[in-house]
């Protein structure tokens, strides 16, 4: 009886611990489902917060460039394409809509290269008509913008184009008739044409064949002196090659300071380093030429297809090398003067370049004084002198109280 009483606490014990242990273990189980979703909601903030912290970055970015670009504006002579914002875009067709679309793929490389990053530069740079044309194309195709997919955004672009350019026979009629415009004021600056012709090429499914695309850029220029420098240029039939062939063209027509009327026309200055170009002078006129340009080349190439044959005889018309364009000398050029007058008011008043170079020479000259050795009218005198000066001198302390 004793026994059967024991066995039967201790059941009864056994039943009271497996009855705890089961319930810290659904206690363990509804605390571990709570963690787990409190994990899921903090990776759903933490994603939140990244994608607020990458539009800020976004948008400062694009920010601090366009203030960048405003105080540190570059030279745009034939450079790389170094796009610090993307320009506004009120509805011009033909290549403004190719170009347009192309600084906005061009900055989103530099910054961040995804499609969703490119339809947010597209939309902040949109006039208002192009902005509800283009936020009713993504409503029509259900397109999400903060997910945009690589073959939504080529799509876009297709439409793009269709609206603002027109079809395909149309771009092709575009791209047959390119040639470097008149501005009134002068020629086209040529590396806006180059850039021109080759996103032209883009559109049309030409680009891959450059050597068509360098051909068809050669028989635009209207810049004759150009067009009949680079004849003789070597050519391997790629773009970059070509692009270089004109930066080094114009280079060497650049006549320099030796255009000035103010210099004699019988002084024949020095050749600037490069013993090929050889002085000529014509009727008010000095520049340098290259003696290779009055060779015929001993090869044909692309570019002296395209030409022809040798430069036309036509007389070669004033090209500004600071702004690229006809009509004037570099010294002459009124952009030129407006960055000079800029530069002059940024300086602080009453000093000019003149006067800080020779207030430098000025201190220069002292310093270098100094360091020279006595001459004989200075020399150091001898100790017996010395001494004979330092009697006669008078002694003020006998005056003294």
């Amino acid at each position: 009886m004793r026994r059967r009483n024991s066995m039967t606490q201790y059941q009864d014990t056994l039943a009271t611990i497996l009855d705890k242990q089961a319930g810290q273990m659904d206690e363990m189980k509804e605390q571990a489902a709570m963690e787990r979703q409190d994990s899921k909601d903090m990776m759903a903030m933490i994603q939140k917060q990244l994608q607020h912290t990458v539009a800020c970055t976004n948008a400062a970015t694009v920010v601090l460039q366009g203030i960048d670009a405003k105080s540190n504006p570059t030279t745009p002579a034939l450079a790389a394409y170094r796009p610090e914002r993307v320009p506004k875009f009120n509805g011009a067709g033909g290549v403004a809509a190719a170009s347009y679309i192309r600084h906005v793929n061009n900055l989103a490389e530099r910054t961040i290269n995804t499609a969703h990053h490119r339809s947010v530069l597209l939309f902040d740079s949109l006039g208002p008509a192009e902005y509800n044309w283009a936020n009713q194309v993504f409503d029509q195709s259900k397109w999400d913008r903060t997910n945009l997919k690589d073959d939504q955004w080529t799509e876009f672009v297709e439409a793009f184009y269709e609206r603002f350019i027109g079809t395909r026979e149309q771009i092709d009629s575009l791209f047959d008739a390119v040639q470097q415009e008149d501005e009134g004021d002068g020629l086209e600056r040529l590396d806006d044409y180059l850039d021109r012709v080759m996103a032209l090429a883009r559109l049309t499914g030409r680009d891959q064949d450059e050597s068509r695309v360098i051909e068809k850029a050669i028989r635009g220029m209207r810049d004759h002196a150009v067009k009949g420098a680079i004849v003789g240029l070597p050519n391997d039939g790629q773009w970059e090659t070509f692009k270089r062939g004109v930066r080094l063209a114009m280079s060497r027509l650049d006549p320099g300071p030796y255009t000035r009327a103010a210099r004699p026309p019988t002084i024949a200055p020095r050749a600037r380093g490069n013993p090929r170009l050889v002085h000529s002078i014509d009727e008010g006129n000095q520049g340098w030429i290259d003696d290779s340009a009055a060779s015929a080349p001993t090869h044909v190439n692309v570019m002296a297809a395209a030409v022809g044959g040798a430069s036309p005889a036509a007389p070669r018309p004033w090209t500004c090398y600071h702004c690229f364009k006809t009509g004037h000398r570099r010294f002459e050029c009124p952009k030129k003067r407006a960055e000079d007058d800029a530069r002059a008011a940024a300086s602080p008043p009453g000093l000019s370049m003149k006067d800080l170079e020779l207030a430098i020479a000025a201190t220069v000259r002292a310093c270098l004084a100094d360091l020279r050795p006595n001459t004989p009218s200075q020399s150091v005198p001898n100790t017996a002198e010395v001494a004979a000066v330092a009697e006669e001198e008078p002694d003020f302390r006998s005056d003294r109280g």
